[in-house]
């Protein structure tokens, strides 16, 4: 039995496709994908606002 886990951490720049690889990484491996903003907007509901561009 394999009890080894393995934590892929991703970071760069914005729209170079990390949040599409993390998604499918998590569906192919059949893994939990822990997204911080949707962590963030749970955790501190009405505090988490967009900026107007």
């Amino acid at each position: 039995m394999n009890n080894q886990a393995t934590l892929y951490l991703f970071c760069g720049k914005m729209a170079a496709g990390k949040s599409t690889l993390a998604k499918q990484l998590a569906n192919d491996h059949n893994a939990i994908l822990l997204v911080e903003d949707d962590l963030l907007s749970q955790l501190y509901p009405e505090e988490i606002i967009d900026i107007p561009i």
